[in-house]
């Protein structure tokens, strides 16, 4: 009976269960390890086959639906009344229609979904080119702008006489033959689209194999190959396209080959006839799998033999200490004890019973101390900075004299980012950035006092004594922490200076505001230690800069407002303005914007989807992020505006197209009046209320504009500027280039000339 009880005692202590414990784990461990070495061992192959079929088969979907998709908008066009009526005139005479049908194909291109670099209306009669820059004749087009070793003009002419309605050809290089050097076009693939009955008019379609490729073929392995019904290679990826079979090998409408140490992988689509290969070397995954099985195994007996010795060696350490304690714990409480729930290790039962319930009430009453002193340190610093009188009910922490001081504002910014991906909501993520400050602040300084004083703003008091580390050293080191969560939030930094008692806690509160608003542009966290150089306001548009941008909009000219807006940018990135200044200015050109597409009853499309421009401002901290954000949304504003007004208006349409291929030559209200047979006074309102501009206003605006172009990027002399913007006076151009520009021509041209 006595030895039965020793082997129980013994089982049930501390090192018997640990090594105990640590033993079932292992086995845990490598039961699952070795399951699963097993299962993917006998799968990965298989897995690899079917994850290489289903993406060939999502990839001929793809192409497939891309191609009816361009070839059902082509014979929309083909069968449109302006191009049917171009088929039985000569497109010289109704220009007004090819202009239409030039715009038809720029909207229709600029859908990026579409992956088409140009539409292409070749007329066989006339020998006569409408593409999305405009009009040529066939031989220029396709010797000079769209030139291709594989497809010569004498291509494009017989294409006329073969007998079908749609065709794909082989993608090839194109090039724009310049003066110098050729202008790539890149890599396109020719869809032509006729009727086959009556060919009178033949649409090319280039569609950019490249983009399409990179669209449709989602895969790591990036070797695709697309054959047409006679075995023709209409597309390649792969650098040496031979493949090394025939249509005839491959039988069935879809499946696999092994050939050699590569797979292909291969689907026949019944409608086109097209078969899609995708190579897939198969050398690199049985070598990857063999180096692989090599290391798993490895690590399986590395892992068993380390665990083993570390579980003992563990097991002995932590038994040890604590059989010591036990015997002090038991010479100095010897006694009765009460009865208790008993544990299934012995040393725990006599650790518990001596120290259970005193450790458990000197807890509580110490978190119940330190918590109230919290919440009275809290209130006081608080009441402090805010001025509020107390009646002497403050907290005192001690009877020492005041303290030198020194308080730093931690200003957390949350990124998009962080609402988009982050489940919880950013009080939740400011509450542990508080906590993180309070751990640091409080192992590097004695009597530092971390508390939340708004929403997104953290402030830490500290009282510097010495032999504690400087608070610069500290501050970087916890800046390398919030480094690493920059993709979700970042932190302005700022500390005021040493003030000898806290009678200035609102002075050294109010010095480290004014530091964060001297913050530079940047999304990194950032310590700002000295004040950023003292300007009246920030860069704004001058009088005659915001006439310019507003008349600019109200014309839908993109490229002009876009451009201005950079150039306001890049100045204040020049001068180094705060990033708060690069707020400021964005506010307020975002207001102008959104009051002339109020004015114009566009502002509705602000929140049609998606965050609205304000919510994407907020997001912008780099210069980068300011021109990506302005770029698009100024251009999408534009052309709000410019498609509103040149909608279905016959009038204005052709005011703008005349004045863009006229601008040159003597204009007048009346001239154009005559040519729409209507009266001037008529045309001058109706101008201005589609517009909103003055007839007169809006063709200065362009003429000055082409102006400044010329002046930027041309040696011109200035009075060849005039002529050729239509002025023959060059006096009356230098005032009204004044007054739009601010500057004299040749001021201008200068200022142009210095800026990067």
């Amino acid at each position: 009976m006595g030895k039965w009880h020793q082997l129980r005692q013994n089982t049930n202590s501390l090192f018997i269960k640990l090594l105990t414990s640590f033993m079932a784990i292992i086995v845990l461990l490598i039961s699952f390890n070795f399951l699963s070495y097993t299962f993917f061992r006998n799968n990965v192959t298989e897995e690899i086959l079917r994850y290489n079929k289903l993406n060939l088969d999502k990839t001929v979907s793809d192409y497939e639906k891309h191609l009816t998709l361009v070839r059902n908008l082509a014979f929309t066009l083909y069968f449109s009344p302006d191009v049917e009526l171009l088929k039985i005139s000569s497109p010289r005479i109704h220009y007004d229609v090819a202009g239409q049908i030039r715009q038809n194909i720029r909207n229709t291109i600029n859908n990026e979904n579409l992956y088409l670099n140009n539409l292409i209306l070749y007329f066989r009669e006339t020998g006569f080119i409408i593409e999305r820059e405009g009009t040529s004749p066939a031989e220029t087009m396709f010797t000079k702008y769209y030139r291709s070793d594989s497809y010569p003009y004498d291509f494009w002419k017989n294409e006329f006489a073969r007998d079908y309605s749609y065709k794909l050809f082989p993608a090839a290089s194109f090039v724009e033959q310049a003066w110098e050097t050729p202008n790539p076009k890149g890599t396109l693939i020719p869809f032509i689209i006729k009727d086959s009955a009556n060919a009178k008019l033949m649409i090319v379609a280039m569609l950019d194999a490249g983009k399409m490729f990179g669209a449709f073929h989602q895969s790591i392995n990036r070797n695709l190959i697309v054959l047409d019904r006679d075995g023709r290679t209409i597309f390649s990826s792969v650098l040496s396209p031979e493949l090394g079979i025939t249509l005839d090998k491959l039988p069935e409408r879809e499946g696999y080959l092994k050939i050699g140490t590569d797979y292909y992988f291969y689907s026949k689509h019944a409608a086109s006839g097209f078969t899609y290969v995708n190579i897939v070397p198969n050398a690199g995954v049985s070598q990857q799998i063999v180096k692989l099985n090599v290391i798993l195994v490895t690590l399986l007996v590395l892992a068993i033999v380390i665990s083993v010795g570390t579980s003992v060696l563990f097991s002995i350490r932590m038994n040890n200490p604590l059989k010591r304690i036990v015997q002090s714990v038991q010479q100095l409480n010897a006694g009765p004890h009460a009865p208790r729930a008993r544990s299934p290790i012995k040393e725990f039962d006599i650790i518990g019973d001596r120290l259970s319930d005193l450790m458990q009430t000197n807890r509580v009453i110490h978190e119940d101390l330190q918590h109230k002193n919290s919440l009275l340190q809290y209130y006081t610093y608080m009441n402090k900075l805010k001025m509020i009188r107390t009646n002497g009910l403050d907290w005192k922490e001690s009877a020492e004299p005041e303290k030198p001081f020194v308080l730093t504002v931690f200003d957390i910014t949350f990124r998009r980012s962080y609402y988009d991906q982050m489940e919880t909501d950013s009080d939740f993520a400011a509450y542990f950035l508080k906590e993180y400050i309070a751990t640091v602040m409080g192992d590097k300084y004695a009597d530092a006092t971390v508390f939340q004083m708004e929403k997104n703003q953290i402030l830490a008091l500290v009282f510097p004594k010495d032999g504690e580390p400087p608070l610069a050293e500290t501050l970087a080191e916890m800046k390398r922490t919030f480094d690493r969560d920059r993709h979700y939030c970042f932190l302005t930094i700022a500390s005021s200076p040493v003030y000898p008692d806290s009678s200035r806690f609102t002075e050294a509160y109010e010095k480290a505001l004014a530091l964060l608003k001297h913050r530079p542009l940047g999304d990194d966290t950032i310590i700002v230690t000295e004040p950023g150089e003292a300007r009246d306001g920030f860069h704004t548009f001058t009088l005659l800069e915001e006439q310019e941008f507003h008349a600019n909009l109200q014309a839908g000219n993109a490229p002009a407002v876009v451009q201005q807006t950079m150039r306001a940018l890049a100045a204040l990135h020049r001068k180094r303005a705060s990033a708060r200044e690069f707020a400021e200015f964005s506010r307020d050109l975002l207001n102008k914007t959104v009051r002339v597409l109020a004015a114009l009853q566009l502002d509705g499309r602000l929140h049609a989807e998606g965050d609205t421009p304000g919510e994407r401002l907020a997001d912008c901290h780099t210069l980068e992020r300011y021109e990506a954000f302005w770029t698009g949304f100024l251009s999408e504003a534009a052309g709000w505006i410019k498609r509103k007004k040149e909608a279905h208006d016959p009038i204005t349409s052709f005011v703008f197209h005349y004045l863009e291929h006229h601008y040159g030559e003597d204009i007048s209200l009346e001239l154009l009046a005559d040519k729409l047979n209507i009266t001037g006074a008529y045309l001058s309102t109706y101008f201005k209320e589609k517009t909103g501009m003055n007839f007169s206003d809006y063709l200065n605006g362009m003429r000055m504009n082409i102006a400044k172009e010329m002046l930027q990027h041309s040696t011109l002399k200035i009075q060849d500027v005039a002529a050729k913007v239509g002025y023959h006076n060059v006096n009356s151009f230098i005032r009204m280039f004044k007054r739009y520009a601010g500057l004299p021509p040749g001021e201008f041209r200068k200022t142009a000339q210095q800026e990067p």
